[in-house]
């Protein structure tokens, strides 16, 4: 068993969910089903079921991820009268990046949670209060 596609196929079955309509080739029984349930976890592996998975099959499962993605933008476009746009998940390619506009943190710098050395002492991340002293109240 030293084949990825094997790997990959018993963490679906072990961690996937149940699909309540197995994939098209668990429903025919096509080919050597390894695993008595269609399971896959959504976002991994394209989505493909474990049975689809173990024989590299993975392309052909007919409950992957780019399945359901492109019968959304279909719903989308129907409600809008046909026009609609199937837009991609941020990072999905190098073309529809993630942005983050934040501030550079030194990792290297120590996180002060010692409301003592200048913080306001209503500061929420004060994970040590002192005995007699209440939590502060979130308005």
């Amino acid at each position: 068993m030293h084949r990825p596609s094997y790997v990959n196929a018993i963490l679906i079955q072990s961690r996937g969910r149940r699909l309540a309509v197995p994939c098209t080739r668990c429903r025919s029984g096509q080919g050597r089903l390894v695993f008595p349930e269609c399971r896959q976890v959504p976002g991994a592996f394209g989505g493909a079921c474990a049975n689809c998975k173990w024989p590299d099959k993975a392309s052909q499962c007919s409950v992957r991820d780019e399945f359901w993605h492109s019968l959304d933008g279909l719903r989308e476009g129907s409600r809008m009268g046909g026009g609609g746009r199937h837009t991609r998940s941020l990072g999905s390619s190098q073309d529809n990046p993630i942005n983050v506009d934040a501030e550079i943190i030194d990792l290297d710098e120590p996180i002060n949670l010692d409301p003592e050395e200048g913080d306001h002492p209503n500061d929420p991340i004060n994970l040590d209060p002192e005995e007699n002293e209440e939590w502060p109240e979130i308005e």
